[in-house]
């Protein structure tokens, strides 16, 4: 396995080269919003648009890497590293998945609309790799209602650690959770 790190880079200069609108969500998401790594990452999340589905999955499929689909997952292997895809439509209401079985759903609704500003582009970098995210804001509210450890852990660190690695150095949180390595 070459690593999340390389895999993120791929993706993300696939996206790029073919100009295709995507923000990186999920826990690498946090941890570049925030500046800090806070955990160990095994897959990549990314929000794509649904127009564009058919292009990525075209270019991914000449490159060896399919989608697979399950239910209301659509994602694929780089690398050996899994890389799921959230499927959002822009329309005049604001950004809509497509899924409403889908876990960053947790309103569980078809009709649930983020505004605009939530996913307007902002540059980050993690591990010196420069990428889109959306806001703290949209990012908490993929979490909200996530009970997993991991996902516990992501809604305390939106909420609470908002900023950057000396609020983490001020409470008191154990070094090992925050480095940067």
């Amino acid at each position: 396995m070459k690593g999340i790190n390389s895999s993120l880079e791929k993706i993300i200069r696939l996206l790029e080269d073919h100009k295709l609108w995507y923000r990186v969500v999920g826990g690498i998401a946090i941890d570049a919003q925030i500046g800090i790594k806070t955990r160990q990452h095994n897959d990549i999340d990314i929000i794509v648009l649904n127009k564009e589905v058919e292009i990525l999955n075209n270019i991914l499929k000449n490159a060896g890497h399919p989608f697979k689909r399950e239910d209301h997952k659509i994602y694929f292997y780089l690398d050996e590293v899994k890389i799921e895809l959230g499927i959002f439509e822009k329309t005049k209401e604001g950004y809509h998945l497509k899924s409403e079985k889908h876990r960053w759903n947790n309103l569980k609704t078809s009709d649930h609309y983020w505004p605009e500003e939530l996913l307007e582009e902002s540059i980050r970098i993690f591990e010196g790799i420069q990428f889109k995210v959306p806001s703290k804001e949209f990012l908490l509210s993929t979490k909200l209602g996530d009970l997993r450890e991991k996902g516990i852990n992501d809604q305390k660190i939106l909420l609470f650690l908002r900023t950057n690695k000396e609020i983490a150095e001020k409470y008191q949180f154990p070094p090992s959770r925050f480095s940067s390595q």
